[in-house]
């Protein structure tokens, strides 16, 4: 295999797993602002507690690795 087609690969393997990182810190936000609400919390702004959630997970579970932020954010 040519140096060129194995960082290929990887390039394509790392942008996997920061799109599936994303996708699950997508899931536990929409779980919690869901929980907060169903609980009688009153979240003013969802999109901005859903975003500030994302990141605030983004940054605890993941640190400085890469995270694909999705659509639906």
């Amino acid at each position: 295999m040519r140096p060129e087609d194995e960082t290929a690969r990887a390039t394509a393997h790392d942008h996997a797993r920061a799109g599936e990182r994303g996708e699950r810190l997508l899931t536990l936000t929409n779980a919690i602002v869901s929980a907060l609400v169903g609980s009688g919390i009153h979240v003013y702004h969802a999109p901005q507690a859903r975003r500030l959630i994302f990141h605030v997970l983004a940054d605890d579970i993941y640190g400085n690795r890469a995270i694909d932020l999705p659509e639906d954010l």
